[in-house]
């Protein structure tokens, strides 16, 4: 089901979003258009403690992609942690005109970084007008001074959003925000600690919605996705696609043996000395399947899988995102799986119209235009 092309299953997910606009009007929270011009790099740099580039680009492949320089601009920050200090990057429109009222917080997958596989989503968000925060969570990045525990690793987020939201001296968020709209975004165990961090209240009434893509609610018999393993080796059928992200991240990178945990570049420091999966496995089943804590989240969520993802298969997965009892607009990708995913081209266009969805339909509630919306 494509929340694109499905329009009845997209006006149900409207009505129910609603009742989530109507509640901020009635808490007297409301945001700036989409298209008032801010400044979001200032913004940003004026709460975040800047890094220097040489601090934050250890590895090549942490480096801006030539591919991407003449229409962004980016900055580097550290920023708090509930494991320590991790660093950031801020990729925004090269332009200040050109930049929407839009902040995108992405968190990645586990054994990845802040910019893998994300320069190529960036760049197209990027040329929208959005403006990407992407995190080096608990325990990833060359040269974070992090430390990985999945249960205190979830109030990292909410960390991050008290930092660039919140007021000096208190210790929730401002009643009023004074910023861009924010979308929470996540890959796989990022789009975990996306849903988790909207399941708190205090967190929902400042983010304006999520983008969960490949959420790894529950995991599958192994740590490698063998169909799409056989998939790549298809060139007729991935090469064009997979070639053309090589600008981004070169062979090595596109073809990179993602089973594997600690490799050089991509470290995962963890606080217990047990193995890092089975801690995931054991979190993971305690929050979603015994808790069921996506029942909490109250915000509008995108949700893009992979029918074919065998590392968190459809039909384990599915029973736990109907769960979320906001609006919930879905893609379903008939032909990827957990990796390819990541890699797809379409995907910023999904998160572009979604972001857009979400603004206009709030904006138009809480100034009272019901009937527009609802049409």
């Amino acid at each position: 089901m494509s929340w694109e092309s499905d329009s009845v299953e997209r006006h149900k997910a409207l009505l129910r979003f609603l009742g989530y606009s109507f509640s901020l009007a009635k808490n007297n929270i409301s945001f700036c258009g989409l298209e008032d011009s801010v400044d979001v790099e200032h913004w940003v740099s004026a709460r975040l403690k800047s890094l220097e580039e040489g601090d934050f680009c250890l590895t090549s492949h942490r480096k801006v992609p030539p591919t991407c320089v003449k229409s962004t601009k980016v900055k580097h920050f550290r920023v708090p942690l509930a494991g320590g200090t991790g660093s950031a990057i801020l990729i925004s429109p090269r332009n200040s005109e050109d930049c929407k009222n839009v902040l995108v917080l992405n968190f990645h997958g586990l054994g990845d970084d802040s910019t893998f596989p994300f320069w190529h989503w960036a760049e197209t968000l990027v040329k929208s007008g959005l403006s990407v925060l992407s995190v080096d969570w608990d325990g990833h990045g060359v040269g974070s001074l992090s430390n990985l525990d999945f249960q205190a690793a979830t109030r990292s987020l909410p960390l991050i959003l008290q930092k660039l939201y919140g007021q000096k001296g208190l210790s929730n968020f401002v009643s009023v925000p004074d910023g861009p709209h924010c979308f929470l975004m996540g890959y796989s165990v990022g789009a975990v600690m996306a849903l988790l961090a909207a399941s708190r209240p205090d967190v929902a009434r400042f983010a304006r919605g999520v983008i969960a893509i490949s959420p790894l609610l529950v995991m599958g018999k192994g740590r490698r996705d063998l169909t799409e393993s056989g998939a790549m080796l298809r060139p007729l059928s991935w090469g064009r696609e997979l070639f053309s992200k090589v600008k981004y991240y070169g062979f090595s990178g596109v073809f990179r043996k993602r089973a594997e945990m600690g490799e050089e570049g991509f470290p995962v420091r963890t606080v217990l000395g047990l193995d890092c999966v089975e801690q995931l496995k054991s979190f993971l089943n305690e929050t979603f399947v015994t808790r069921r804590v996506l029942k909490n989240v109250s915000v509008p969520v995108l949700w893009i899988h992979g029918a074919k993802d065998r590392i968190v298969p459809l039909e384990k997965v599915q029973g736990l995102m109907t769960d979320i009892p906001s609006a919930l607009f879905i893609h379903l990708d008939n032909r990827r799986g957990h990796f390819l995913t990541a890699f797809s081209g379409r995907l910023p266009q999904y998160v572009g119209n979604f972001v857009s969805t979400v603004v206009e339909v709030s904006s138009k509630a809480e100034k009272g235009e019901w009937a527009t919306v609802a049409r």
